[in-house]
This record gives structure tokens, sequence and C-alpha cells, in this order.
């Protein structure tokens, strides 16, 4: 069962748990997601996500109304990606 939001429709490849939103597939929508990854947002911008294959966990803060899953989150989480990855 997939996330839907009144005014974006379906999240494929997110699921709800009790945390929040939990990664059932990679999609299109968060590609550099990974399965079982757990996240949420706030309405100005406030996200963390929790990755626990990659031990990982971030916390965004911005103060951008509309800002729930904003573009910059995906990019900002990209690159942690890569700085992660360049470490290694």
């Amino acid at each position: 069962m997939n996330i839907r939001f009144a005014n974006w429709g379906e999240m494929y490849g997110k699921g709800h748990g009790l945390a929040g939103s939990v990664t059932l597939a990679p999609s299109e929508f968060d590609a550099g997601a990974t399965i079982g990854e757990f996240q949420w947002g706030g309405l100005a911008g406030t996200h963390w996500w929790i990755s626990p294959q990659d031990n990982l966990s971030c916390v965004v803060m911005a103060q951008r109304a509309m800002a729930f899953w904003h573009p910059f989150y995906f990019e900002f989480k990209k690159l942690v990606r890569q700085a992660m990855h360049r470490q290694q």
C-alpha cells in the first residue's frame, strides 16, 4: 500500500509505518532511497530520514513555506550519499 496525499496523489514505493514513511521500493520520486529507509517531514521544510542499510540518519532543517518533500531535500540527500561514498 502506497502513501497517498490529497494534493500530490499516490507516492509509489512509499508505505506508512508508525514513525512515518517507509521505503518499500526505490522510485523515480526518490531514486536514492534504500529499501527499509524511513522518513518524514514538516510543512516548513524540516525533514529527517534514517537508513538502517547505510547506517545513516540525517535531519534537514529549513524555514520555507510548503517545503514538505521539496526538491532541495532530495538534492541534499544525494549529496550526503555522494560524500559518504567518497569517504569509503
